[in-house]
């Protein structure tokens, strides 16, 4: 069972995220519309094509509207909206396809890593105290280095891991 400050911690970090989305989709919003030039120009289209244009994609609205409708149709729906390239192709099929592909590359480097990272470590800890223990701990202290603040307050306490002790004692901390 979840304890109390752990729930309270979820129910910020879900708070904070949705703030980000919030202001990340806010910028990125306004700062499209402010762009010089139109999206929809094109020398064939002429008065009442273009402005049917503007309607069909709701471009002919005030710009809060415009936002309100794009974060209801995307926070209710999933709706990303129309393509403007691909005129009448919705936008989220397209996403979702490209997002496979991102999925299956991501979690391949994370197999990889970690089952390189597993290989390494046993690889080090078999080989202890030698230089293959040495390059493989320097590596890693290079990949992965700590947070100063987070350091500091471990070696306050008295608390510092045998293996961060032996590495910075290696690397004359």
């Amino acid at each position: 069972m979840l304890t109390r400050g752990t729930l309270i911690y979820i129910g910020q970090r879900i708070v904070l995220i949705a703030f980000t989305v919030l202001a990340v989709s806010s910028i990125v919003f306004l700062g499209i519309h402010r762009l010089p030039g139109d999206a929809l120009f094109n020398e064939h289209l002429h008065g009442t094509q273009y402005e049917l244009l503007l309607h069909h994609y709701g471009l002919d609205r005030p710009l809060w509207d415009q936002y309100t409708s794009f974060l209801s149709g995307l926070f209710l729906h999933g709706n990303l909206g129309e393509s403007l390239v691909n005129r009448g192709v919705p936008i989220t099929p397209l996403v979702l396809r490209e997002l496979t592909v991102s999925v299956e590359v991501g979690l391949f480097a994370l197999i990889f890593t970690i089952g390189l990272g597993m290989l390494l470590g046993v690889v080090a800890a078999i080989r202890q105290n030698t230089w293959i223990d040495y390059l493989l701990s320097t590596t890693n202290l290079g990949q992965a280095p700590w947070p100063e603040d987070d350091q500091d307050d471990h070696e306050q306490d008295g608390d510092v891991a045998p293996v961060d002790a032996e590495r910075r004692r290696w690397l004359d901390w």
